[in-house]
């Protein structure tokens, strides 16, 4: 008998797990099945269980996915979109990176078939609004899903173990060619400024296939305070964070990238926004326009390069209550929305 909830995704990044583990509060520990691509680990938690199903192409997943009372989709792009709305079943079609505005494979040919046949959702209200107006969403489908974390993880704040003093540590990927299309992450000059100034930078699940490229590109020759670690699962990687000073969460904006990529990292709310708050240090964000009234609360935006050192160590000395914002920025705070998305596909 098939689970009620299908979870279906290209690769089972942090948004996903932290949706899985919210279905798990609203339906239970076994609801769920897990439909995702080849070459990607998934989450120690459903890998080699019954719970994970890989597919090697969008259609073939079709079949197993009808037989499910809720499929809520992370559609990344049109070859995952397009087999889910030809079947005429409605879903969740939640867009958590909006690769749209990323410049990678528009989802617009699947426009015309959007408002009646799915529930979508997005990770920032710049990125509904507009993804709502290319699309021509109706807001009574459309939703605000913040990529905060679960409390239900770490109940509470972890315990800092091996201080690594003067560090900023930042969790995520960076590129190493700013005309790529994610070129946002390319942060070899800002991050120079800081390296140069003696602050020890850790790159965290920078992409281990690029370490050798990263370190060419963003440490110069004799630089001993650049340190790149493979990432950590998501329940291990705040007890990792907690080491640091300072998380590092922002976008830069290359000439080389078009216009709607740069404005991508103004309109993001991404996962760093709430995470290191939820470790217990302080962030550093930079360019960001939609994440900065969250990030100034638990830390500082700073958009000039120039400035990013001082404002490191003035962000170092803050005295922040995290305990009042983990509770109140935490994905538990969703699971009445979560409810009512759900509901409205399953009708």
């Amino acid at each position: 008998m098939s689970r009620p909830v299908a979870l279906y995704c290209r690769a089972f990044a942090a948004s996903r797990h932290k949706v899985y583990a919210l279905c798990q509060q609203l339906y239970g520990p076994d609801s769920i099945d897990v439909y995702r691509c080849q070459g990607k680990l998934s989450d120690p938690e459903i890998a080699d269980t019954d719970k994970e199903h890989i597919w090697t192409s969008p259609e073939d997943a079709i079949p197993a996915l009808m037989q499910h009372q809720i499929i809520h989709a992370f559609c990344d792009e049109a070859a995952m979109l397009l087999p889910l709305l030809k079947t005429g079943r409605k879903f969740v079609a939640h867009q958590p990176d909006v690769y749209t505005m990323r410049g990678a494979q528009d989802i617009g040919e699947a426009s015309v078939h959007m408002s009646e046949k799915t529930v979508s959702v997005f990770p920032s209200e710049s990125c509904r609004r507009y993804m709502r107006k290319k699309l021509h969403l109706p807001k009574k489908d459309t939703y605000v899903f913040k990529a905060m974390p679960v409390l239900a993880w770490q109940p509470e704040l972890p315990k800092p173990k091996d201080h690594v003093s003067n560090s900023l540590v930042y969790a995520g990927y960076v590129t190493t060619d700013p005309a790529a299309p994610n070129g946002f992450r390319y942060f070899a000059d800002i991050f120079r400024k800081l390296l140069d100034a003696g602050i020890h930078i850790y790159l965290m699940n920078a992409g281990e296939a690029v370490f050798p490229a990263v370190l060419e590109a963003y440490k110069a020759p004799g630089m001993t305070n650049l340190h790149i670690m493979v990432g950590k699962p998501y329940r291990e990687l705040y007890e990792e964070l907690a080491r640091y000073d300072v998380g590092f969460c922002g976008f830069t904006r290359p000439p080389e990238l078009p216009d709607i990529v740069k404005d991508y990292g103004d309109q993001s709310l991404p996962n760093k926004t709430f995470d290191y708050m939820f470790a217990g240090i302080p962030t550093l964000g930079h360019n960001m326009a939609e994440a900065c009234p969250y990030v100034n609360k638990w830390g500082k935006c700073e958009s000039d390069p120039d400035k990013l050192v001082d404002t490191f160590y003035e962000v170092q000395k803050m005295n922040i209550d995290y305990e009042r914002w983990r509770h109140e920025y935490c994905a538990e705070t969703q699971l009445q929305m979560l409810r009512e998305i759900h509901m409205r596909v399953a009708q």
